[in-house]
């Protein structure tokens, strides 16, 4: 099929599904001029629309943040791993094994060069960032293309990093830091202790629940993420502190609006049990490019609506162009 054709059918398409869901959308619109959303972003929040994750050959120097098979491709290629036997395995793993392999510094040092040219904000990311709102903003993510965005606007914004920092009493703290334009205060609290520290309402809040790779412009606890299985382990363990009460008073009464994630997310129906509990009433939505029988029963909860779509579709379902 010509590429035209093909990208005028997709496109069309596209609008079909934005006018099939208007009203969705605009519910959701209406919600978060109101002030009313907490935003989960997962890991297809940070991927280029432009690139062409599925055909392109994906590279450090690609200039876009790398997805998880080429993050696993990459981890792979630069260790001394049987691929023939563990081709199918998912990253967690495969990042497992490299860290037994090499080391956890190594694993670090890997993980920064493939996000370390990762540096343009994508449309999302400036949505966001013009927002009169002050939004929470909870993200899976490593990349600080957020940051960054926050940054050039100029907008001030709380950073909270989770530091995945190894066994023991550490983990029961969080890190925080207050940005804007490049300034930052450090400094470690305990969970219970955020609620002195936040501003909630009176400026943005990005919480990076998995930790951050070392480019942060922030530099707050560089290095520190959750990627293999024992870092899944400990986050899961530590549940209740990745989500302090601060932030659980705020929740309360707010939708919850989940961007970039698929069913093959596991680590987020760990959350998903936490926030969606049988006593919630707030109508949540997830904004997936791909539903399915297993999408419906993954992400299926009663006060959970899945919406077919692609984060462009939504952006411009919510009237932002891109």
């Amino acid at each position: 099929m010509d590429s035209n054709l093909s990208h005028e059918l997709m496109q069309r398409r596209g609008n079909q599904r934005i006018m099939a869901k208007s009203g969705t959308f605009e519910t959701i619109r209406r919600a978060i001029l109101e002030d009313q959303i907490v935003f989960f972003l997962g890991a297809g929040a940070s991927l280029s629309p432009a690139f062409d994750y599925e055909n392109q050959s994906w590279a450090p120097d690609s200039g876009v943040a790398p997805s998880a098979a080429n993050l696993s491709a990459e981890l792979l290629r630069g260790s001394n791993i049987d691929t023939s036997e563990i081709a199918c395995l998912e990253l967690p793993r495969i990042a497992s094994l490299y860290e037994a392999c090499r080391s956890r510094g190594e694993l670090r040092n890997e993980m920064e060069r493939l996000f370390g040219r990762c540096k343009k904000p994508l449309p999302l990311h400036e949505y966001l960032s013009k927002l009169d709102s002050h939004p929470i903003i909870v993200t899976t993510n490593f990349d600080d293309l957020i940051e960054r965005q926050f940054d050039k606007v100029g907008k001030e914004y709380d950073l909270l990093l989770y530091a995945a920092d190894g066994a023991g009493e550490s983990n029961k703290r969080l890190h925080l830091s207050l940005a804007s334009g490049g300034g930052k205060i450090e400094t470690g609290f305990a969970s219970n202790e955020l609620a002195r520290c936040l501003k909630l309402g009176e400026k943005p809040l990005i919480y990076k629940i998995h930790g951050s790779i070392g480019n942060t412009r922030n530099r707050l606890r560089p290095g520190h993420f959750v990627i293999t299985e024992r870092d899944y382990e400990e986050i899961i363990a530590k549940g209740s502190y990745l989500l302090p009460p601060a932030l659980l008073e705020r929740f309360d009464y707010r939708h919850f609006l989940f961007l970039g994630y698929s069913v093959r997310d596991w680590n987020i129906r760990v959350l998903l049990r936490k926030l969606l509990n049988e006593t919630r009433h707030q109508t949540s939505w997830a904004i997936l490019a791909k539903s399915d029988e297993v999408a419906m029963r993954t992400w299926g909860r009663r006060s959970l609506e899945v919406v077919t779509a692609t984060i462009q579709e939504f952006l411009t379902g919510v009237g932002y162009g891109c």
